[in-house]
This record gives structure tokens, sequence and C-alpha cells, in this order.
């Protein structure tokens, strides 16, 4: 859990917040978080349980690279009436490249949040999804969407939080509004600008491609988001999010990932993290790992990729797996 008295401090944050936005209404306000989930100053609009008495957290299965997950029964304790179920889904991560080409940070995973009235005694299931295992290589499409994590028991329904999705053509058809896409370009370029997306759309290859034309900025996912319904309660969350970046006509740019939400709905330090590059290689699957302590979020994505010259080629990253946290009182 959370330090007790940075935990407090936000829930009385969050109590003024839900006092004053009373006069506009909370489904109007949490409208805002809705249209723009990467705006982290909404992220305190989620409810948070008060005074909890106990948490539980089910994530990596203790793989040491940070994208396994694993399940367990949880029964709610003697004298426990509220609980707040949390899940991440686990992170999409990243195909490998060669020459000059290159791949953004992989998609988050999404995010749910319920609270609901529980009885003691009764068992939940908690399952916290598993990223891809493995780090692409050798020509691989990119098939390394997260899996989903979720909890089932009584008052809780098809809840769940997605992983990542894989492919920079699903971001690019959420950005643009049209299934074919086949260059990585910015926000209102024309499908001209960009670079060309290569085997089955895992990632960009530079070559004979010209600049994005303006920056990709990052892409909430309109399928890969959290579902289910709650009993006498609202299930509220943010979507899994592609990153973004920007290439000049030299292929120097940068890779940003989008913020990755915490348990106190607020944003992990250091998780919206910029990748900037110019000539070489930049980073990759068997440099920025989970395993080596990098980006060690809950449904981060996997770490960005860049390659510029020669026979130069990287594997991918895989994405971080999720994590189910539970808290009660």
């Amino acid at each position: 859990m959370a330090d007790p008295a940075v935990y407090n401090a936000i829930l009385e944050e969050n109590k003024v917040l839900q006092e004053s936005i009373q006069a506009v209404g909370l489904e109007a306000a949490l409208a805002a978080l809705s249209s723009c989930p990467t705006d982290t100053s909404n992220w305190n609009l989620l409810p948070l349980l008060a005074n909890p008495t106990g948490c539980l957290c089910v994530h990596d299965s203790g793989s040491g690279y940070m994208r396994c997950g694993q399940c367990c029964q949880w029964t709610v304790p003697a004298g426990s009436s509220r609980a707040q179920f949390q899940l991440w889904g686990a992170g999409a991560g990243t195909a490998n490249g060669r020459c000059c080409a290159g791949n953004s940070f992989g998609s988050t995973g999404a995010f749910a949040t319920v609270i609901i009235d529980v009885t003691p005694g009764d068992s939940y299931t908690l399952c916290a999804g598993c990223a891809y295992c493995c780090y692409a290589c050798c020509s691989q499409p990119n098939y390394t969407t997260g899996n989903s994590s979720y909890a089932t028991g009584n008052n809780l329904s098809g809840y769940c939080a997605m992983g990542g999705h894989s492919r920079i053509s699903c971001t690019m058809k959420d950005l643009h509004g049209s299934i074919s896409q086949c260059r990585w370009r910015g926000a209102g370029s024309d499908d001209a600008s960009g670079s060309c997306l290569c085997e089955s759309a895992s990632w960009y290859c530079y070559d004979n491609s010209c600049a994005t034309c303006g920056v990709i900025p990052f892409v909430p996912s309109s399928e890969q988001t959290f579902k289910g319904t709650a009993t006498g309660a609202t299930v509220y969350g943010l979507p899994s999010v592609a990153g973004g970046g920007c290439l000049n006509r030299d292929n120097y740019g940068y890779h940003i990932h989008p913020p990755v939400i915490g348990p106190c709905h607020t944003a992990q330090t250091g998780s919206c993290c910029c990748q900037s590059f110019s000539s070489g290689s930049c980073c990759g699957g068997c440099r920025c790992k989970g395993s080596d302590g990098i980006f060690c979020y809950p449904g981060a994505g996997g770490f960005a990729t860049h390659m510029m010259g020669g026979s130069t080629a990287w594997s991918g990253d895989s994405g971080r797996g999720g994590m189910v946290r539970v808290t009660w009182s």
C-alpha cells in the first residue's frame, strides 16, 4: 500500500475535488476524463476507497522480467463491507527493425476501477494479465498484444482491463479515422507523410520515406479498453494508449511513452518517458528491458527502438505485465 500519509493526503484532495464538481455534476466531469484520458490532472476524478484496512496486489509471478502474470483467490475478511478493485491490463510489446527503422513505445494496458459492497466469506478470483513472453526478432511481426487483467466474483460481471494493442496501423486508424493507413504520420498531415509501415505494420521503415510532418500525439485506443458492470456501482477507467513521437527528414527525432496510472490515481513517476535520437542505434529489447529494472510499471508498453544505417538491428521489447489491486474496509 502507498505511504499512509501520502494516501490520506490524496484522499483529502479527492474529497475537495468531489465537492467542487457537484455544481457541474460528476458525470459531466468524468466526461472530460473520457474525452482526454491522458490528461493526468483529471485522473483524481476516479474514486478511491476511504480508510482502507487491507490491501492485496497480484502481479508478476516472479519471473524477473515483469511480463508474466498470475491468479489468486481473495476471500473477504470478517468485518469488511466495501472493496475497491483496480485493474491494469498488460502493456503491448514493440517489434524489431533493421537498418533505418524503428518502433515507438508500446501501448499501455487499459485501466479499470470500481468500488462495490462485499460480504465476509465471499471469494473473488483476481488475475493479472501476462505481457507477450518473448522479444520480437528476425523480421518477426509484432504479435505482442498484452493480455487482459480481470476480477470475478459476487457483484462483478465481465469486469476487465484489456491489454495494449500491438500494431502501429491500429494507432494510425484511431488517429486519422481510416483503416487504410500505411505510414507513421503526424496529426493533421496528409497520407503521403511519414515512414512506411513494414511487415504487417509492426514497425516503421525509413528508407525512401519522409518526415512525419507533425507530432504524433498519445492516441487512446477505440477497441482496447475497460469493460464490465458492477451491482450498485459504476465501473470507471482508461483505455489503452499508444505512444507518440516525431521524425525529421534525416530520421532524427523522438519517441514518447504515455503516462501510466498508479494506485492513488496519479501518474507513475518517470512513466511519461522520452527517447530522443539522432544517428546510430538507440535502445531495444536486448538493452532496455524489465529484467534490468527499466520501466517497471504495471501495464507499461515495451521500450521503443531506433535503428539507423548498415546492418543494424535490435530485437523488440516485451510489454510489462498487468496487475490487480484490491483494497477493503
